[in-house]
């Protein structure tokens, strides 16, 4: 099957590493679909097995792609929690007239209606898809774009001298590619979205790609007017309810800082034992946290009855940032239960 994709090698091979750092959980429904063993786990041999494949025409690089951005949302990743704009919905809901505004305002967007792009790793952000739902009436868009950076490899500098005999060191860097997958997703019947970031290499991007997609979208989705959910008030709760014996989640790490500028970190060495437990830091950390605000929280979420959760998951709550970090590959069913969750503690 030929690829409909043009693609450098350099971004063919990047593709392949992206597919490669799946876990095979994530990758098992594609290859069980082309006939491949899932029980390859060798980075180094799946690749070359996958180039086999693609040398053969039995796969493509769009098929990878797409599988890509089926899986990728659904893992490592970062998450703003927004409430709509206070505007009727009415018209978003119908596809009639969504089409004749995407048409006027954004047509790229609008050629995504009828089928998603099979997008590589553009240097400038570029839309991938759009999909309008219903039961719930539910408008996702999606966007890709290259991200690059360079680590120090210092096992590869060398030295030197010039030819006045100075000592010359010549340092190594390797270049390094993500592909950076961003979902947006509004629900129209209650007026509530999320923004997906798919984990990038530095803490500071985030917001920088929040703003980015606003700009992206501006002219036809009033990205701008929705408000971004506080976490503070979901991180409260689940220390409380944790602390009464009813959470749903254990928690390792608590930040918190008073109202006059200090802060406090309380840490558990172990991830498996809570940060409460012993009675002196308890009663430190209730009575500092009725005169400050909740920062951030480390928590593992519990597997319990009537979740989709099969083992214990870590989720960050950034309080200072208004961010949701999944730290792990997980799958959508458990990162709605946990987004939702959170939601209805803010």
């Amino acid at each position: 099957m030929a690829s409909n994709t043009n693609m450098q090698e350099l971004e063919e091979n990047q593709i392949l590493l992206e597919f490669a750092a799946l876990t095979t959980g994530q990758r098992a429904d594609f290859m069980e679909a082309h006939g491949l063993p899932k029980s390859l786990s060798k980075k180094s041999d799946l690749m070359a097995r996958i180039q086999e494949e693609l040398t053969k025409g039995s796969i493509s690089i769009d098929q990878i792609v797409a599988h890509l951005d089926r899986v990728v949302p659904w893992g490592k990743q970062h998450v703003y929690l927004f409430d709509g704009p206070d505007i009727s919905l009415k018209s978003w809901k119908k596809r009639e007239w969504l089409e004749q505004h995407l048409k006027e305002e954004a047509p790229a967007f609008h050629l995504l209606l009828k089928k998603p792009a099979s997008i590589g790793l553009p240097t400038q952000w570029a839309p991938a898809s759009i999909t309008l739902s219903e039961k719930p009436a539910t408008l996702r868009v999606s966007l890709v774009r290259r991200r690059e950076w360079w680590d120090a490899a210092p096992e590869l500098n060398e030295q030197g001298v010039t030819a006045e005999g100075e000592a010359v060191e010549y340092r190594a860097f390797i270049k390094r590619f993500v592909r950076n997958f961003v979902a947006f997703e509004w629900n129209l019947d209650t007026n509530q979205a999320m923004l997906q970031i798919s984990q990038l290499p530095r803490e500071d991007l985030y917001e920088s790609v929040r703003q980015e997609f606003e700009s992206q979208v501006d002219p036809w989705l009033p990205a701008r007017s929705f408000r971004i959910v506080p976490l503070r008030n979901a991180i409260r709760k689940l220390l409380e309810e944790e602390q009464k014996g009813k959470g749903k989640t254990r928690t390792q790490e608590y930040d918190l800082q008073s109202n006059l500028g200090r802060s406090v970190v309380a840490r558990s060495i172990d991830p498996k034992v809570s940060v409460f437990g012993e009675r002196t830091l308890d009663d430190f950390l209730v009575a500092f946290s009725k005169n400050g605000v909740q920062r951030g929280g480390n928590f593992f979420w519990l597997p319990s009855q009537g979740s989709p959760l099969d083992d214990e998951l870590r989720v960050y709550l950034v309080g200072s940032k208004n961010r949701i970090n999944f730290t792990s590959p997980s799958s959508e069913p458990v990162v709605r239960y946990v987004l939702g969750e959170i939601r209805h503690r803010c």
